[in-house]
């Protein structure tokens, strides 16, 4: 980041700052299994959300225990003559349809989700065709076991939700609850060189907690040795130049001198 005063006529100087963001991270008990991103990376949500959930402990037999069983179920109905109802028309058609949207597109999250509404759907044709067909024993003992797979399924999946609102983030660094806007006054140059934070770090997406980023305030802390940061004040109005070259209005917030005699200003 640069920054410089608006208000008064000096020699710009680049300046790197570090970004300062109340960051909530969230996590459940268990966290070992493994999370399911239910809202990806920079999703903005609500208060109440879902934001992501764990794997249950079982949860790669049991779905492919569903698995074979839809495929059992598909069979059954594949060997059945009869004509049925015109609901089994509708179901068949807005399977077609997913059918295509999967073929359409490379997004495995949409992907996901049109195989998730194929399955329910056939369990819909399942329940209306094992009524009307010979088979009607074989199919809805099919479908009951089924059911009792998928609420053990559902049962052992933890979701986690936020109580407050924000921009998504899976990128955990660690200083969620250090560096903070509450703890400006222990801020300083000494602290922020200890992490070794480097410009353009990347953080690798997390597979244990996510976290909530406010997106409506942002603070960068600086240190500056020049005349202006030395005679600025609280309050004070300026100019922030990002690295895009593009400028956004900001104030000073916090300040404070350093052993180096660098104030640390808080913006």
């Amino acid at each position: 980041m640069r920054c410089r005063k608006s208000e008064k006529s000096i020699k710009k100087k680049q300046q790197c700052g570090y970004i300062i963001r109340d960051e909530k991270v969230l996590t459940g008990e268990n966290y070992k299994n493994g999370l399911v991103v239910i809202k990806p990376e920079n999703t903005k949500v609500s208060k109440g959300e879902n934001v992501f959930r764990y794997y249950s402990n079982n949860e790669s037999n049991l779905t492919n225990q569903i698995e074979d069983l839809d495929a059992e179920i598909q069979k059954a109905l594949d060997g059945q003559t009869e004509v049925y109802s015109a609901d089994i028309q509708v179901l068949d058609k807005q399977i077609q349809d997913y059918l295509d949207k999967i073929l359409q597109t490379n997004d495995i999250d949409d992907i996901a989700e049109y195989k998730n509404l194929i399955s329910d759907i056939l369990i819909k044709k399942a329940k209306i065709a094992g009524e009307l067909s010979p088979a009607g024993s074989y199919i809805s003992s099919l479908i009951e076991k089924r059911r009792k797979y998928e609420e053990e399924l559902n049962n052992g999946q933890e979701y986690i939700k936020t109580d407050i609102s924000g921009v998504v983030s899976y990128r955990i660094d660690g200083l969620e609850e250090i560096l903070t806007p509450n703890s400006f006054e222990n801020i300083n140059k000494k602290l922020l060189e200890s992490y070794n934070l480097k410009t353009g770090q990347m953080i690798s997406a997390s597979k244990e907690a996510g976290k909530i980023i406010n997106n409506f305030e942002c603070y960068i802390t600086v240190f500056l040795d020049s005349e202006e940061a030395k005679n600025s004040k609280v309050g004070d109005n300026v100019t922030l130049r990002l690295s895009d070259s593009s400028e956004i209005s900001a104030s000073i917030e916090y300040k404070k001198e350093q052993d180096d005699r660098k104030p640390n200003v808080n913006i």
